[in-house]
């Protein structure tokens, strides 16, 4: 099996936190009503959604939360959780029957009060100096709208949004525009594109 590879959200969590040993735990996590809820104070990873305990976890983890499942009082594997904002809360990766959960989860949601019922996040973790930490990583932006452009011309740019996120709109797109790729007048230094403005009064012009 091909490992997923981290999205720019955990790459940066990464580099903020020194970070290393990404993986992903959950794919498109949803959240219950018991996730978002102050009175359940715990997030569920049902052990049927749970990739591999063995990819995330270290024996001496997994030997502490084959312990939970037997035991009445959970000891739990300390762990960090990262909101969507990079803020960290300290919570336990316990086992409750079959399912994993990380409770002291309300002071995620006091601090964190945009998660929804039904949303969709993917669960990733990674260890600083050894220790877990959690995250359900929000979605990229979806920069579908550029595709359309193969049929533009790029006097109709000024009507599409601008980005200001260069993985979003890039020099790529000249290239990528049928008609533009040949050009005979030769292209300004015009930075990173970023201002549609700049590109639309470069071919009025041309």
């Amino acid at each position: 099996m091909v490992e997923p590879q981290p999205p720019k959200w955990v790459l940066e969590a990464l580099r903020r936190f020194n970070g290393m040993e990404a993986r992903l735990v959950i794919a498109d996590k949803v959240l219950y009503a018991s996730d978002v809820k102050q009175s359940q104070a715990r997030l569920m990873l049902p052990a049927n959604k749970v990739l591999s305990k063995e990819e995330f976890l270290r024996d001496e983890e997994i030997r502490v939360l084959e312990g939970d499942a037997k035991a009445t009082r959970k000891e739990g594997v300390q762990a960090i959780f990262l909101d969507p904002n990079y803020i960290t809360y300290g919570v336990w990766l316990k086992q409750w029957k079959k399912n994993l959960v990380l409770s002291g989860w309300n002071p995620v949601l006091a601090g964190y009060n945009e998660f929804e019922e039904g949303e969709k996040f993917d669960l990733w973790s990674f260890r600083r100096e050894e220790k877990l930490h959690f995250a359900l990583v929000p979605k990229e932006v979806d920069c579908g709208y550029l595709d359309a452009f193969s049929d533009l011309d790029f006097k109709t740019l000024n009507d599409v949004p601008s980005s200001n996120d260069e993985d979003c709109f890039g020099l790529d797109l000249l290239f990528s525009t049928s008609g533009y790729a040949n050009v005979n007048a030769p292209l300004p230094d015009l930075g990173s594109f970023e201002d549609t403005d700049v590109v639309t009064s470069f071919y009025d012009d041309a």
